[in-house]
């Protein structure tokens, strides 16, 4: 965007939401610290850093817009651009800054996708921030950071055609929550599928899947991550996985890094029982990791029923909640 020469100043907030916990805080600043903390023992020292710079480039949003600049936001259409721009916009309204001077580019494609002479080609549909969008931005992100994902669920017999593709965002969210009978999620469905679909490489897995998932919701780093997960459960559902991090360090040792990328992969037994619905992988492994502010791991598991719209409490809660499809807008 800055080669593109298309605005006087480029600030780049570049904090996957769903690649990590994701823990509501009053005060917005507070977010990237306790990001930071809570996912310490999962990141690198890098990503870490990265966080803890955040909150001086967030406070520097409100003096911008007090001393009177126009500030467009740009952002990816995927479910984590969606989730950022929401965040940003509810630290705007906590502050209570004057919108007047802000839109909202209704992107359709990812801006760091195109060249720079793209993307000053393109011009997208901009929409004034008004009271409504920055009501319905905050509540989103507020049930997004919850402890459970109800409030989440609940978003959907909402009309929230306010905040730009929210709708598809809070649906392809759902559905990275452990589906209700092989508890596996969407992207986890998805790469076992490729790979017993004959993409026997990571190389071979990151170009398809690249490539055709229009919907991808992982970075880079956390989609690595959720294959060497897959190959290092206790009981694996992907044979031929040789690493446990997908980490800087890893790309960074040119034999290790060589050897994931061409090692080949295959699914175990339980991995196409899974895909089979023929069990449960929460059963054989043990569960943990961070859905928004719900901390799900195999006492806490919500699952999702993609077929029929439901959210699944765990069996110590409410055991079904009801397809709000009716009622959606």
């Amino acid at each position: 965007m800055k080669a593109a020469d298309i605005a006087d100043r480029v600030l780049d907030f570049d904090y996957p939401p769903f690649d990590g916990p994701a823990l509501f805080q009053d005060h917005p600043i507070e977010f990237f610290v306790r990001r930071a903390e809570a996912w310490s023992s999962e990141i690198d020292d890098w990503q870490g850093e990265y966080l803890h710079s955040l909150p001086e480039l967030v406070s520097e949003l409100n003096p911008l817009l007090r001393d009177g600049w126009l500030m467009e936001f740009w952002t990816d259409p995927t479910p984590n651009g969606v989730l950022t721009l929401t965040h940003l916009i509810s630290i705007l309204a906590r502050d209570k800054a004057d919108f007047r001077q802000t839109k909202i580019a209704e992107m359709t494609t990812c801006p760091g996708e195109l060249s720079p002479n793209q993307l000053a080609q393109i011009q997208p549909r901009l929409i004034p921030l008004e009271v409504d969008m920055a009501d319905l931005a905050s509540e989103a992100w507020r049930a997004y950071c919850s402890p459970t994902p109800e409030a989440f669920f609940r978003l959907r017999s909402s009309d929230l055609s306010a905040v730009p593709n929210l709708l598809n965002t809070v649906s392809r969210l759902l559905s990275e929550l452990p589906d209700h009978i092989n508890g596996l999620t969407r992207t986890q469905s998805r790469l076992l599928t490729i790979i017993g679909d004959g993409s026997d490489t990571f190389n071979a897995l990151f170009c398809h899947d690249w490539s055709f998932e229009p919907e991808r919701i992982l970075d880079y780093f956390r989609y690595g991550q959720t294959l060497c997960d897959l190959g290092s459960y206790p009981n694996p559902l992907i044979d031929g996985i040789t690493e446990r991090r997908f980490s800087l360090d890893l790309h960074d040792d040119t034999e290790r890094w060589t050897k994931f990328r061409k090692q080949r992969l295959s699914l175990t037994a339980l991995g196409r029982d899974a895909l089979a619905n023929r069990a449960d992988v929460s059963v054989f492994n043990p569960i943990d990791r961070w859905w928004g502010g719900t901390h799900l791991n195999n006492d806490n598991l919500w699952r999702w029923d993609d077929t029929s719209a439901r959210l699944i409490a765990p069996p110590s809660s409410a055991p079904y909640w009801p397809s709000t499809a009716a009622n959606r807008r």
